[in-house]
């Protein structure tokens, strides 16, 4: 079986801070990426605070079944001060895991 070398990233850039991390990250993945056989396929989906003011909706079903059906997904940060609305993101992709450490037997 030939491994996987391409994949699909949905890209949630969310409001803000989040919108500029996302324009920052993706060419570093890329440049990253030079030196591998893989490639990653962006494609970008609302979800945010502003989105929600918009439309009435922080993630659209399109979004989330986006997000379901990539490799992996790419979350900016959320959140505008003025802007109240349900959190739920990560419940309803129960793909929720930031980037930890992976935890050592006997480390305390």
């Amino acid at each position: 079986m030939t491994p996987k070398t391409v994949f699909d990233v949905c890209v949630l850039p969310g409001d803000g801070v989040g919108v500029e991390v996302i324009a920052a990250t993706v060419p570093l993945i890329e440049q990253a990426l030079q030196a591998s056989r893989c490639r990653c396929q962006y494609r970008e989906h609302p979800a945010s605070a502003q989105h929600y003011r918009a439309s009435g909706q922080a993630l659209p079903a399109a979004a989330l079944e986006a997000a379901r059906q990539t490799d992996a997904v790419f979350f900016g940060a959320v959140g505008w001060p003025e802007i109240r609305y349900p959190d739920g993101a990560e419940i309803a992709l129960d793909r929720f895991d930031p980037l930890q450490p992976p935890e050592q037997d006997g480390a305390s």
